[in-house]
C-alpha cells in the first residue's frame, strides 16, 4: 500500500488541474485507492500493477527497460506515478509520455526527494511540494 498522504496529497494535485483531467492513469496503482476517490469524484481511470489483485490492469508499469505500459497511446489527461525511484522513472518517463495526451498532466512521488539537478534535466517546468516528495508538471501540447 502507498503511504496515504502520498494519496490524498495527489487527490489534492489532481482536484487542482486545470484543465481537471477526466481520465487518469495511474502506474503501480496498488490498492487503486486514488482511482476510487477520483471515481467518486467523476473522474474516470485506469489502474495498472503488475501484482495487486485491486488493479483495473494487471500490467507492467515501464519502470524496467523496455517493459510496455498495456495502455493504448494519448488516452491519458493526467498520469500518475507514486513512490517511484529516480532510476525507474528514467525507464518509465517514455512510456508515461506515450500513454499521455498532448497538454496532459503528470503528478508523481518519489521514496527519496530527486536532486534538483536530476529534475531539471529530465522535468522542465515541473512544480516541486515542500510538505512531501511530489512533483507536477504538465506535457508541452
Amino acid at each position: 500500500m502507498k503511504d496515504p498522504s502520498h494519496i490524498v496529497e495527489a487527490i489534492l494535485l489532481i482536484d487542482g488541474l486545470r484543465p481537471q483531467p477526466r481520465f487518469v492513469v495511474h502506474l503501480g496503482c496498488g490498492d487503486n485507492a486514488l482511482l476510487s476517490a477520483l471515481r467518486r469524484r467523476r473522474c474516470d481511470g485506469l489502474g495498472v500493477d503488475p501484482t495487486s489483485e485491486d488493479a483495473d490492469v494487471h500490467g507492467a508499469i515501464g519502470t524496467k527497460q523496455g517493459e510496455r505500459v498495456p495502455v493504448g497511446d494519448g488516452v491519458a489527461d493526467c498520469v500518475v506515478m507514486l513512490g517511484a525511484t529516480t532510476a525507474g522513472l528514467d525507464h518509465a518517463w517514455p512510456e508515461i509520455r506515450r500513454i499521455a495526451r498532448a497538454g496532459a498532466h503528470y503528478v508523481l512521488s518519489f521514496e527519496r526527494i530527486p536532486t534538483a539537478g536530476w529534475c531539471a534535466t529530465r522535468l522542465q517546468g515541473a512544480t516541486f511540494s515542500r510538505r512531501h516528495p511530489f512533483v507536477w508538471g504538465r506535457f508541452d501540447a
